[in-house]
């Protein structure tokens, strides 16, 4: 760390003194410049924003003024806090005489009020604000000797420059505030033709500011975050997790429970509303309502030894399983499923029984045939088939008991009261009987529940 060392005894001469200052100044300095880039600081004062006579009726015509508001260039705080001060581009050069007939350099802020842009007119002008070192020549000293003024308080101050060339007169120094379109000339000072777009704002350098996110019980979450003037700290916000799983695209593990989302409000909960008895499949048409082609129909196939083949869903297919959607890409493709233990043709051959053939939404796949004469109860497991099976030595499999739930075509998902159905209807016509409290369908002769 840059800092002054003193001695017992030591002289205190100007030099030393200096360096006292200015290890202070750049030490702060290193800090700002390695943590913060260099811009304006948004909602401090009146953003250093830049406003025409239709704003502030005290400015001339095609005069701006650069209001009230903090940056920081370089690590120096550059202050606004007069916006009254008239623009006067000199001042960085003023002299005051030291009392004794020779002037002394005491720089002051070029002042921001009644900017002139007459001369620019039929052009674009651009802003630029630097950092400046100004003196207050109210204060001095006088030498022991000559008794001439010695200036000794040094104060933040700022210098505005403008051009219509957009080269910025100094990149070590200044930095971009604006522009004002005066191509329209006299009189286009004003809002409409001002932009702020470009203008670097103060903010943290990427990965400069370090958190540290919640336990894995979550038990430091804060215990509070409700709207007002919570005073919070970056971990505070950071440990603000939710009850679900955190992950990359959800690092406060939000669900939206934890938003306030009722259950009921969810898609998912009215599928399981909707879709009596849980799982469906929405599949079909008026013409074919019963798809055989497609659908997770499940096929017997004839061959030295038989196997079932379940069909793929289509792209306007989807499978509906505890309340979750299942399109085409959950299940593309044909699959041949063998009376196994594992569904394949290496797996050991399933004893003489009844099996139920299921989807499960959990592995997104069809599982090896399921003994018994019962519907599977696992809320994951679209149920698709049973089938009888006969192990022999022809390896007999019983024709398939198709089990699919057709919840609705993929064209005709309605509402509607016993009295209000489609008339006239026609054979697939699915929707939900708000009077019975049950999802139906018309068969072709009549209205068939669910």
């Amino acid at each position: 760390m840059k800092f002054t060392e003193f001695f017992s005894g030591q002289r205190i001469i100007q030099s030393v003194l200096d360096w006292l200052g200015l290890s202070k100044e750049e030490a702060i300095k290193e800090r700002v410049t390695d943590v913060w880039e260099d811009g304006v600081v948004e909602n401090e004062l009146n953003n250093m924003a830049i406003v025409g006579k239709d704003v502030d009726p005290l400015l001339q015509l095609d005069h701006v003024k650069i209001d009230t508001g903090v940056a920081y260039i370089n690590g120096e705080r550059t202050l606004i806090g007069d916006a009254t001060i008239p623009y006067d581009v000199s001042h960085t050069t003023d002299t005051t005489d030291d009392g004794k007939g020779t002037p002394i350099l005491t720089p002051h802020s070029t002042g921001s009020f009644d900017i002139d842009l007459t001369t620019y007119l039929g052009s674009v002008v651009y802003f630029y604000i630097a950092y400046l070192l100004t003196t207050d020549e109210l204060e001095f000293s006088l030498h022991k000797l000559t008794n001439v003024k010695q200036f000794y308080k040094r104060t933040d101050g700022y210098e505005i420059r403008i051009n219509n060339t957009g080269i910025n007169p100094d990149p070590a120094r200044f930095i971009f505030l604006g522009t004002v379109d005066v191509t329209g000339g006299s009189g286009t000072a004003i809002s409409s033709n001002i932009s702020l777009v470009g203008r670097n704002v103060s903010r943290t350098k990427i990965r400069r500011i370090g958190i540290e996110t919640a336990n894995v019980s979550k038990t430091d979450r804060p215990a509070s975050y409700s709207l007002g003037n919570n005073k919070l700290a970056l971990d505070d916000h950071i440990k603000a997790v939710g009850t679900g799983a955190v992950s990359p695209t959800n690092p406060h593990g939000l669900t939206i429970a934890d938003l306030g989302v009722a259950p009921n409000q969810t898609v998912e909960e009215h599928r399981k509303l909707e879709h009596s008895e849980g799982n469906a499949i929405l599949a079909g048409d008026e013409v074919d309502p019963f798809p055989t082609t497609s659908a997770m129909y499940v096929l017997k196939i004839d061959t030295t030894i038989d196997y079932l083949m379940i069909r793929s869903l289509l792209s306007t297919e989807v499978v509906i399983i505890n309340g979750i959607g299942y399109g085409s890409s959950s299940f593309s493709s044909n699959v041949n499923l063998y009376m196994t233990d594992d569904g394949t043709t290496t797996g050991t051959p399933l004893a003489t029984g009844t099996y139920q053939i299921v989807f499960d939404a959990s592995t997104q796949s069809i599982l090896p045939p399921i003994a018994g004469t019962s519907k599977p109860t696992n809320v994951n497991y679209l149920w698709l088939a049973t089938v009888s099976w006969d192990l022999s030595s022809t390896s007999i499999i019983g024709s398939p008991i198709d089990r699919r739930k057709i919840g609705g075509t993929v064209n005709k998902l309605q509402r509607w009261e016993a009295g209000g159905r489609p008339s006239p209807a026609q054979k697939g016509h699915f929707g939900y009987n708000v009077d019975i409290n049950q999802l139906e369908y018309y068969n072709g002769s009549s209205w068939i529940p669910l």
